[in-house]
């Protein structure tokens, strides 16, 4: 039988077939040739559309050491400011009236949901 035929077999059957010319075919110079060829292109076309080291700390991506710091230091101050106030670092205030609103929408989107499933029809 032909190489391309074992190949085609060995699509549909897989690697577990034990059979000595398909252990020949997979191990066989031609077919480590063009598994060698693809994972090359794979790999090159992987490093070319790969960002560089400058278009990164352009688009503010990667941070030299400096800019780690001074992320640092107004972390610092802001959390400063914050137990100045009295909150804490995950405390969120939220507004009463906002929290209100917000009950009555989701009562009213759950009602909506029952009248729906019910099939009754309100407008």
């Amino acid at each position: 039988m032909n190489n391309d035929v074992f190949r085609e077999v060995l699509k549909y059957v897989g690697n577990s077939v034990d059979h000595k010319k398909i252990d020949k075919l997979l191990i066989s110079s031609p077919n480590m040739k063009r598994k060698l060829e693809f994972v090359s292109k794979t790999i090159e076309t992987k490093l070319k559309t790969r960002p560089s080291l400058d278009d990164l700390r352009e688009k503010n991506i990667l941070k030299t050491e400096e800019d780690l710091i001074k992320i640092k230091e107004n972390k610092e101050q802001v959390n400063k400011l914050l137990q100045k106030e009295g909150h804490k670092l995950k405390d969120s205030k939220v507004a009463p009236s906002i929290s209100n609103l917000v009950k009555k929408m989701d009562f009213e989107y759950k009602k909506i949901l029952i009248l729906h499933k019910l099939g009754i029809n309100k407008k």
